[in-house]
């Protein structure tokens, strides 16, 4: 999705801008994905504007520093955090101002156990003088990650195998898989080769199971995958039509996209083989 954001951005500049990135923090919002914290951090960086940049460490940094018990997860503190920014911002070297509050709040200002001994605001320090240091920043909502169980059939027939494009509105939308099979948690083996999908996709082929891998895991910003790979041997070629998959050669499938809870597996799988 990123990649696409950048090439129709890049038509834009070149249609809308003659070709030159625009260099006003307003104009940057218009470009697909870019936010207020991507174009604050060009305009100020790239083209001096003064306007403030507010990452999550510059929050924990202003929210400690001043004592700020405003959630920094709602419109009231959000407003809050961005007028406090930009009034501590001024005109002179913005960019390197952003660089600094952002660096010192990654470096120093940590979540847990900051270095508060070697800050160099800690004698001005609201929460370190009154022990709140633990408590700022104030989040209100805390984000629930949706947890998903992803079942891989790795499938063999005859140095072939059989892989699936994701296209519809779901995460790693344009990217390949082997065929999948989502479940609401992880089952045995007898109850998972007796489900529908199962059956759907294997049909009437004789199979084995060679290897069921263990738990690959990666966590997105609202969701974290859980996979197992199935490695199976089938007697005969899969129906592609039917499923919607596509077969190629062992030798080939690096030449896929894949996602990176797959990249791992194929390379543990190539350090095994090794």
């Amino acid at each position: 999705s990123r990649a696409r954001k950048i090439m129709e951005n890049e038509r834009v500049i070149v249609n809308e801008y003659d070709g030159k990135l625009t260099n006003s923090y307003k104009e940057l919002l218009k470009l697909k994905g870019v936010g207020q914290y991507t174009a604050a951090a060009i305009a100020s960086i790239a083209f001096c504007e003064s306007v403030a940049v507010v990452d999550g460490n510059v929050y924990r940094l202003l929210s400690r520093f001043f004592g700020i018990s405003t959630p920094i997860d709602d419109k009231t503190g959000v407003t809050e955090f961005a007028l406090k920014s930009n009034e501590l911002l001024g005109t002179h070297n913005p960019g390197i101002f952003n660089q600094a509050i952002m660096e010192l709040g990654a470096l120093v200002c940590l979540p847990n156990n900051p270095k508060c001994d070697s800050c160099p605001l800690r004698d001005d320090c609201v929460a370190l003088k009154e022990d709140r240091i633990s408590m700022l920043p104030v989040k209100e909502k805390r984000l629930k990650k949706r947890k998903r169980f992803f079942n891989y059939l790795f499938i063999k027939n005859n140095e072939r195998t059989y892989l699936h494009k994701r296209e519809a509105k779901d995460i790693w939308q344009g990217l390949y898989e082997f065929p999948l099979i989502e479940t609401n948690t992880f089952a045995n083996r007898q109850t998972f080769t007796n489900c529908k999908d199962w059956k759907r996709i294997l049909k009437n082929s004789n199979y084995k199971i060679l290897e069921v891998s263990d738990i690959f895991s990666q966590t997105l910003t609202h969701q974290r995958i859980e996979a197992r790979f199935w490695e199976i041997e089938i007697d005969r070629r899969l129906d592609l039509s039917e499923n919607n998959f596509i077969e190629t050669g062992m030798d080939n499938v690096n030449d896929y996209p894949f996602p990176k809870i797959m990249i791992c597996y194929l390379d543990e799988i190539v350090l095994v083989l090794q």
